[in-house]
């Protein structure tokens, strides 16, 4: 028999650290796009 908590938390961990890493990566990149665009419009 296996430690349920203990599997899940050795397959839960890598996802959350990737699904993390790409929330700040597409925040970054939206901010990036948002501050093109707006110094756009005030040109």
């Amino acid at each position: 028999m296996y430690d349920k908590n203990l599997l899940s938390s050795k397959e839960f961990y890598p996802l959350f650290k990737k699904i993390t890493i790409f929330t700040k990566m597409t925040s970054a990149f939206i901010k990036k796009e948002a501050k093109r665009q707006f110094s756009q419009f005030s040109d």
